[in-house]
């Protein structure tokens, strides 16, 4: 493991390894954020997921010589945008 994943994990195992548990995914974020705060971590809920799905087009088009790339970019200040 390499990186800030690699301290998450590290971080998680740490945990469960002193007898805590972390059972769901809130759990594991929750901890986290206290345990790393130099790390941003939020946890995306499937209502999230489904909220940006409304905002991208039915139909993008690929682009010619790659496989059906698609770049979306969004954020709370401004419109999104798929290239």
């Amino acid at each position: 493991m390499d990186g800030v994943g690699g301290v998450l994990k590290r971080t998680a195992d740490q945990h469960v390894a002193r007898g805590n548990d972390i059972s769901s995914v809130t759990d594991f974020v929750a901890h986290l954020k206290i345990s790393c705060p130099g790390v941003d971590l939020d946890e995306v809920l499937p209502e999230d997921i489904n909220r940006m799905k409304l905002l991208l087009p039915r139909n993008v088009a690929s682009v010619s010589g790659d496989y059906n790339l698609v770049f979306v970019s969004s954020s709370s200040s401004s419109s999104s945008s798929v290239y």
